[in-house]
C-alpha cells in the first residue's frame, strides 16, 4: 500500500485517470499548459535527484530520456520547419522511446556517475547525435522506415507503424522479462502507456507535460516504495524483516504470545546440499509460515530463525496454530535437482523440520522484548527435547 492507501499495483492506472482529467479540462487554456509544463519539468528533474539519492540507475536514465524528449517537444521553434517536426521529428522520438524503456528496465543497478553510467550515457548520446543530424540535415529519408505513416482508413492514431509495434513489442517483453524490482518494473509499463497517450494526444498542447509529468511521478513512487520494501522486508523469503519487527513489537499491549521458530539442523542442512538449495529451503518454510492461522504475523528475525506474533491471542489459545505449523513444515517437500546433482543422484524429496519456542505478555513479561527472550529460552528447550516440537 501507498502511504495514501492507493494500492502501488493501481497507481499508475490513478495518475494516468488523473493526467487524462487533466487535459480534458485544461484544453485550450494556455496558462495551464505553461504550468504544466514547468510542473512537468520540476518532476522529471525531482526524479532524477531522487533516482540518484536511491542509486537507481534504471530510473534515472529512463528519466534523462524523457526529459530530453519532453524538451524538444515542447521546444520545436528550434527546428524552425514545423511540419518537418512533426511528420519526422516526433515519429522518431515516439519510437526511441519505448526502445530506451526496455533498454533501461533490463539492466542491473550498477551505478549512474560510474564507467557503468558512462557507457549508458553514452548510448542516449548516440541517440541524440542521430536525431540532431536529421534535425540538420532535414533529410526525412534517414528515417523513412519509422515515419512512414497509417493509411487514411487505418489512421486510428498519430503514432506511426514502427512507433506502434515497438509500443506492443516493448509493452510485451517488459511484461514477460522484467528484471529486478517489483514496483519499478510496474511503474516502467505505467511510464510505457503514459508516453504512448501523450503521443496519441500530441496536438493537445497539455498533452505531453501532463502524461510526463504522471511518468515522472510513477517512477518516483515506485523508487520510494522498492526502498521501503528494502528496509522493512526480507529480500530472500518476502516476509517482514527485524526492522518490522521492531515497530511490531513498540505497538503490542495487553494480551499476545511471540513464537520464536528455528530450522533443525540448518547448518548441516547447508553443508550437504549447498547454498542454493538452503535458500530455496529457506523460502519453502517462509511460504508455509506465511499462511499460519490466528491472526499470526510472522517476521524473519535472521539466518534460519522467525518471529510469529499473535496479537490479542494468549499462548494456549496460540499453540494449535503453532503446532499445526509445525506438522506442516515437517510435511511439505522441496524437489531439488541442485541437490541431486550434489549427491550424484536423481533428484529427490528434501524434508526439514522446525523447532518453535513461544511465550505470552504476563504480569512478569511486561514489555515485547522481555516476551522474546522468554520465546527464546523456550525454543532451545525445544531442542533440547529433541527438536521437532513447540516448547513453551
Amino acid at each position: 500500500m501507498s502511504p495514501g492507501g492507493v494500492p502501488l499495483s493501481r497507481m499508475p492506472f490513478a495518475l494516468l485517470a488523473l493526467a487524462y482529467a487533466g487535459l480534458w479540462a485544461g484544453t485550450g487554456s494556455e496558462s495551464l499548459a505553461a504550468l504544466a509544463k514547468s510542473l512537468s519539468c520540476l518532476i522529471i528533474l525531482a526524479g532524477m535527484i531522487l533516482s540518484w539519492w536511491f542509486n537507481r540507475s534504471r530510473a534515472f536514465f529512463v528519466l534523462v530520456v524523457l526529459g530530453l524528449s519532453q524538451f524538444l517537444l515542447m521546444h520545436s521553434s528550434l527546428v524552425g520547419d514545423q511540419a518537418f517536426f512533426r511528420s519526422t521529428v516526433v515519429p522518431v522520438v515516439c519510437f526511441l522511446i519505448p526502445l530506451n524503456l526496455y533498454v533501461f528496465s533490463r539492466i542491473q543497478e550498477r551505478g549512474i556517475f560510474n564507467a557503468w553510467g558512462l557507457k549508458r550515457m553514452w548510448f542516449i548520446g548516440m541517440q541524440g547525435v542521430f536525431v540532431l543530424a536529421v534535425i540538420l540535415s532535414r533529410d526525412a529519408g534517414l528515417v523513412s522506415l519509422i515515419t512512414s505513416p497509417l493509411a487514411p482508413a487505418y489512421a486510428f492514431t498519430s503514432l506511426p507503424p514502427a512507433a506502434i509495434f515497438a509500443y506492443v513489442l516493448t509493452f510485451i517483453l517488459l511484461i514477460r522479462h522484467s528484471y529486478g524490482d517489483f514496483h519499478l518494473n510496474s511503474a516502467m509499463l505505467g511510464v510505457l502507456t503514459a508516453s504512448a497517450v501523450a503521443f496519441h494526444f500530441q496536438a493537445n498542447a497539455l498533452s505531453v507535460p501532463l502524461f510526463f509529468a504522471a511518468a515522472g511521478l510513477m517512477l518516483a513512487v515506485a523508487m520510494i516504495q522498492d526502498s521501503y520494501s528494502m528496509a522493512y522486508f526480507d529480500e530472500l523469503t518476502g516476509l517482514p524483516a527485524r526492522r518490522a519487527l521492531k515497530e511490531e513489537m513498540l505497538r503490542l499491549s495487553g494480551r499476545y504470545t511471540i513464537a520464536m521458530l528455528d530450522i533443525d539442523y540448518f547448518k548441516k542442512f547447508n553443508d550437504t546440499y549447498g547454498h542454493t538449495t538452503g535458500d530455496a529451503v529457506l523460502q519453502l518454510v517462509a511460504s508455509v509460515i506465511k499462511e499460519t492461522g490466528g491472526d499470526a504475523k510472522p517476521f524473519r528475525y535472521g539466518g534460519e530463525e522467525f518471529v510469529i506474533v499473535f496479537p490479542d491471542k494468549r499462548l494456549q489459545q496460540a499453540l494449535p496454530y503453532l503446532e499445526e505449523l509445525r506438522e506442516k513444515v515437517g510435511t511439505t517437500a522441496y524437489i531439488s535437482k541442485d541437490a541431486g546433482k550434489h549427491q550424484k543422484r536423481s533428484p529427490r524429496k528434501l524434508f526439514v523440520t522446525v523447532s518453535i519456542g513461544a511465550a505470552e505478555a504476563t504480569g512478569r513479561l511486561k514489555t515485547a522484548e522481555a516476551v522474546v527472550k522468554a520465546a527464546d529460552k523456550a525454543l532451545y528447550r525445544a531442542k533440547e527435547q529433541g527438536r521437532n516440537c513447540v516448547s513453551k
